[in-house]
């Protein structure tokens, strides 16, 4: 396997609207955090390169993120 690390900014939005009995309402909130991580790339000497990477958002919406998939290789 080989090993690289994350780090990058982020920025995040959120906008609620609804209607209750007593009327319409609506928020909004933004945040600029800092991604930081790691992954790891699984040679396994095929046409695809499966992955995987854990990653914290570190900021007003703190977030940890587990996330894998696949890399074509063309």
């Amino acid at each position: 396997a080989s090993f690289y690390g994350i780090g990058g900014l982020n920025y995040t939005q959120v906008k609620v609207k609804g209607e209750t009995f007593f009327g319409d309402f609506s928020s909004s909130d933004s945040s600029i955090g800092l991604n930081l991580g790691a992954g790891a790339n699984f040679n396994l000497g095929k046409s695809f390169t499966p992955f995987a990477e854990l990653k914290y958002t570190i900021g007003d919406f703190d977030q940890l993120v587990l996330g894998a998939g696949l890399k074509f290789n063309f």
